[in-house]
């Protein structure tokens, strides 16, 4: 019986954590375009001086990528392990889905 209300004790607290975690966030150090201005040309003039091209394109901006190290806000360094079903996994491709990675690390000293 404290065995079992242990266990559910355990899946609750992870249901908790699964079901309040925020939204993903955007990938790091992706490009963010910057929307075009909306053209509300109502009159023949206006209509005709939002046919011209603009004379500068919107350029997009880069996020600066977080240092890789241990503090806290940092980002992990990359590695590369195998599974025990052969398959080869990175921590980049698993960053790269745009959900949280969480590593756990466990040992029995």
């Amino acid at each position: 019986m404290k065995r079992a209300a242990i266990t559910l004790l355990w899946l609750g607290g992870a249901l908790l954590l699964a079901c309040g975690a925020p939204q993903a966030a955007p990938q790091v150090g992706a490009l963010t375009p910057t929307p075009p201005a909306r053209a509300g040309a109502t009159t023949p003039d206006a209509a005709i001086a939002s046919a011209t091209p603009p004379s500068a394109a919107p350029t997009p901006t880069l996020t600066p990528l977080p240092p890789v190290g241990p503090k806290p806000g940092n980002t992990a360094p990359d590695f590369t392990l195998e599974l025990d079903t052969g398959q080869t996994v990175s921590l980049v491709s698993l960053r790269d889905q745009g959900r949280p990675v969480v590593l756990y690390f466990f040992t029995t000293w």
